[in-house]
């Protein structure tokens, strides 16, 4: 028998070397293992600030207010501070629902955005709250931290699904 011959682990002298699966992309690899749990991670965060927006508004709506207001000027300091903060939680389920469905989990690059946008959006809120400033200033959190983001993973989720394009 000629593989008893020439050994267990030798190769006949013409036989082509043996041939090895393909390595796993390390940085592929290491990039979905530290990305989506971020990316959860922060979302969450932001969210949970932006929920505590709803019980400490008070402080940030008579931050904008004059000395002497009335009632009807803090009912609509306060409804503007509501629609900016039901708006953050439309796009939160748009999100969420990009990132649970998967269309949106495994992409790198936005993930990497999301994670700062949602980073840098709980701290921003966080500080809106301790430090009690002027309701105003949540649309402007609003814009950079929610909308854009929004915007950016209401895209991909309809590239996904209409277009059935990935990019």
């Amino acid at each position: 028998n000629n593989s008893q011959r020439l050994g267990a682990g030798r190769r006949p002298s013409g036989a082509p070397p043996a041939r090895r699966p393909p390595a796993a992309r390390p940085c592929a690899m290491s990039s979905a293992r530290y990305l989506v749990p971020a990316r959860f991670i922060t979302m969450l965060g932001h969210f949970i600030a932006c929920m505590l927006v709803f019980w400490s508004r008070g402080d940030n709506v008579r931050a904008g207010l004059p000395l002497q207001y009335s009632e009807d000027q803090y009912m609509r300091a306060e409804a503007s501070l509501v629609t900016a903060l039901s708006l953050t939680m439309v796009i939160f389920l748009i999100q969420i629902v990009g990132f649970w469905s998967g269309i949106t989990m495994f992409a790198h690059g936005h993930n990497f955005v999301q994670i700062i946008a949602h980073a840098v959006g709980c701290i921003c809120v966080s500080l809106f709250i301790v430090e009690g400033t002027h309701y105003v200033l949540y649309w402007l959190f609003f814009a950079l931290f929610s909308a854009v983001p929004g915007a950016l993973e209401l895209g991909r989720i309809l590239s996904a699904t209409v277009i059935r394009k990935q990019f």
